[in-house]
């Protein structure tokens, strides 16, 4: 942890992500292979071992093109003040670093990264961050309670709060429960992060994913997620939540070059993975989305969101038997999926799977109603279920971007929604999508317009 924070504060230094960076830990791949995984051409390399109150770090930097050894080094220590060896340690090899790969300057020289003096936060703080990363309910939910034990050992533990308002904010996305009072967790738990280090571009981020979700003004969300950039341009997790945010007003070119730049800094990491097989999908590159789906689920991604962007791959290139086997799969006590699929399939199975529709009391996945509306071919019922819940304040509205939606644009009904969810104003003071333009004092949308 101390090693890449360190290395990504060297000017003009790439460092790729921790999430990919320690996926390799314990497997038997040789250097070049994950230099070229991780694009990096210098890989370096180490080993932790402990007798007693002794530690052996040993570490050397490798050049993957000509497989050379730059500098190697092993360092004795004790374990009395292990935060300094911490520290010291991972000074020097920076230090080696900037010397052998020719930068000269480490922007800030950061001290005692871990926020901590408590060892037993530290290790609570670390083993949260692991599970934080691979999503799904159950990692969550004791990534929480490891953040929250971290907290309580040490209340001034900013990192430990930036990260529990993050896993507070994602559980009622991969679970049924109400979200308000989990959003309300999670902005306690980043405002103390914020007061405690006003410069923790994570907690930033996370302020801005949820007042996303909280409804909240547009300009506002956009404005806490540059701020999170520009206090960590190489911040994976504001890159992703920043492209997904644009995904939800239409931006969706710009999502997909913020999911590309997300992917760069961290290739393995399962939910990027996923975040780019979703940009994909809405700049109708179905074949890539597949790709980058199936990493992600590969990687280990915890939850629905890999499924759900790959069932509509299968759905949008008529794959129905393979659509039909991820929502067996995932949603097993979920039978309207099955039906809406059998309906896209064989017409005589639409009034069927309206019904079903209709009947919805909760939605627990990536499919809207109108959505699903839509893709069984009931477009006025869709557009028309759009505008209702529009004005009930129910809308999924990052749904209204995706292809089967936009090939709608045309429709009064789709401007209506546009200008319900005051999204000229705000591309007024930012930008346009592609599907959209001013004309004079009003604007109009149409699929046309992508291609002009």
């Amino acid at each position: 942890e101390e090693l890449l924070n360190l290395l990504a504060q060297a000017d003009g230094l790439r460092v790729a992500s921790r999430t990919s960076s320690f996926y390799f830990k314990g497997k038997d791949v040789d250097i070049p292979q994950i230099a070229d995984r991780l694009g990096v051409r210098h890989v370096l390399e180490g080993s932790v071992r402990q007798s007693g109150n002794l530690i052996r770090i040993t570490a050397q930097l490798i050049d993957t093109r000509t497989d050379a050894h730059l500098w190697s080094q092993t360092y004795d220590r004790e374990l009395d003040d292990i935060f300094a060896v911490q520290d010291e340690i991972a000074h020097r090899i920076v230090d080696q670093i900037r010397i052998k790969l020719g930068h000269s300057q480490l922007i800030g020289q950061p001290e005692g990264l871990s926020q901590t003096e408590n060892v037993d936060a530290y290790q609570l703080y670390l083993r949260g961050l692991s599970l934080l990363r691979l999503r799904g309910i159950d990692n969550l939910r004791r990534a929480a309670e490891l953040f929250e034990e971290a907290t309580y050992i040490d209340p001034e533990y900013a990192r430990a709060y930036e990260k529990l308002a993050m896993t507070y904010m994602l559980i009622p996305f991969y679970t049924d429960t109400p979200r308000p009072p989990w959003l309300e967790r999670g902005e306690e738990a980043a405002r103390k992060a914020i007061r405690l280090d006003p410069e923790l571009p994570g907690a930033h981020a996370t302020l801005g994913a949820i007042y996303q979700a909280a409804g909240v003004d547009y300009k506002r969300i956009d404005a806490e997620f540059s701020k999170a950039l520009q206090l960590d341009p190489d911040h994976v997790t504001a890159r992703q939540w920043y492209g997904e945010f644009l995904m939800t007003v239409g931006r969706s070119r710009e999502f997909l070059e913020a999911a590309k730049a997300a992917h760069q800094l961290d290739p393995l990491a399962p939910v990027v993975n996923a975040s780019l097989a979703w940009a994909y999908l809405y700049n109708n590159d179905f074949e890539q989305a597949e790709r980058f789906a199936k990493t992600s689920l590969e990687l280990g991604m915890g939850g629905t969101w890999a499924e759900d962007v790959l069932g509509l791959v299968y759905i949008y290139t008529h794959r129905y038997d393979e659509a039909l086997a991820i929502f067996d799969r995932d949603h097993p006590d979920f039978p309207l999926n099955r039906l809406v699929i059998e309906a896209i399939a064989d017409p005589s199975k639409i009034p069927e799977a309206v019904a079903g529709i209709e009947a919805i009391d909760h939605f627990r996945i990536s499919y809207w109603p109108p959505e699903l509306m839509m893709l069984i071919g009931k477009t006025d019922r869709a557009l028309d279920s759009t505008l209702a819940d529009v004005r009930n304040d129910i809308a999924d509205i990052r749904t209204l971007w995706r292809p089967h939606f936009v090939a709608q644009a045309g429709d009064p009904r789709y401007s209506e929604v546009v200008a319900l969810l005051n999204l000229p104003a705000y591309w007024d003071e930012t930008t346009w999508p592609d599907v959209c333009r001013r004309t004079g004092d009003d604007f109009s949308c149409d699929p046309a317009y992508i291609n002009d």
